[in-house]
């Protein structure tokens, strides 16, 4: 599955991740506050394993579990922010809620190009028959 030959458990850390996120969503506290600090700390965990132990074999790869962590972690810390802003400072909870916004569009858009790019290139890769780097059409 892409990661390296040392990193074999890797798949049972993110399903550990994963597992952790639904438990405080689900079964966690009835409140909203502390679900997000623990969701927050569970992937501030996830980023620095990551971070640590590059399980990828690919760095790009590794570049976007990387860069999808950390605008996990950076939107949830502005919820938590905005939280608190929201009632007593109007002007800056819709500032960090149009920055967040952005943040995620654009993380949104870095990743369908990123996407767009591997898909053309696995079709100038699978017909591309003569090598020239150009589709040839036969």
């Amino acid at each position: 599955r892409g990661y390296r030959k040392n990193r074999w458990f890797w798949e049972i850390v993110i399903h550990f991740r994963k597992l952790a996120i639904i438990a405080i969503v689900t079964m966690g506290v009835n409140e909203p506050l502390l679900q997000a600090y623990s969701c927050l700390w569970v992937i501030s965990v996830a980023l620095l394993l990551n971070l640590f132990f590059v399980p990828y074999v690919h760095e790009f790869t590794n570049k976007i579990e990387n860069v999808g962590l950390a605008t996990v972690f950076t939107t949830l810390n502005i919820g938590l922010l905005y939280a608190q802003l929201v009632n007593k400072h109007d002007w800056l909870a819709t500032t960090l809620m149009v920055i967040l916004c952005t943040l995620n569009i654009l993380t949104l858009l870095m990743f369908c190009y990123i996407f767009f790019l591997k898909i053309r290139d696995a079709i100038y890769t699978h017909f591309d028959t003569d090598g020239d780097g150009e589709i040839t059409c036969r």
